[in-house]
């Protein structure tokens, strides 16, 4: 086991054991600091940081861990925490049954213009509205 395994399976633990929103904090900010450790830094590998590190920002100011407002989120984070959202809330997790498609895309909607960016929303509306599902591969681009 690596000094990572180590820590991850500490930090996954105490969060299971005692979940806080400072713990879920220090969590995101070790993931993104081990990736900045694994990963090359180039332009390419700074958006991925940027996006790891920066998609549980919400546009009002209320996400983790940095309390990033607007346009400071970069539009890759504002991307990947919409579809975070969706996916996390549409499927099985330890913790919960799914909550749903449908109810992860009102909550997205909901959250539009406040939360999340409001044409990211409208984005991921669109791809599910064409007849995207998790349950079927996607369709080539031929």
């Amino acid at each position: 086991m690596t000094h990572l395994d180590f820590d991850l399976s500490t930090l996954a633990e105490r969060i299971v054991e005692s979940p806080d929103v400072d713990l879920v904090r220090e969590m995101v900010t070790f993931l993104y600091q081990a990736l900045i450790d694994v990963e090359a830094t180039d332009a390419i590998g700074a958006e991925r940081h940027e996006r790891a590190l920066s998609h549980h920002e919400r546009l009002d100011g209320s996400g983790y861990p940095r309390q990033l407002k607007g346009e400071e989120i970069s539009l890759g984070a504002r991307i990947v925490a919409v579809a975070d959202v969706v996916e996390a809330m549409a499927h099985l997790r330890p913790y919960r049954a799914p909550l749903g498609l449908t109810t992860a895309l009102d909550t997205i909607t909901q959250g539009a213009g406040k939360l999340f960016d409001r044409e990211v929303v409208n984005a991921c509306h669109a791809v599910f509205s064409v007849g995207f599902s998790y349950d079927t591969p996607p369709r080539s681009a031929s």
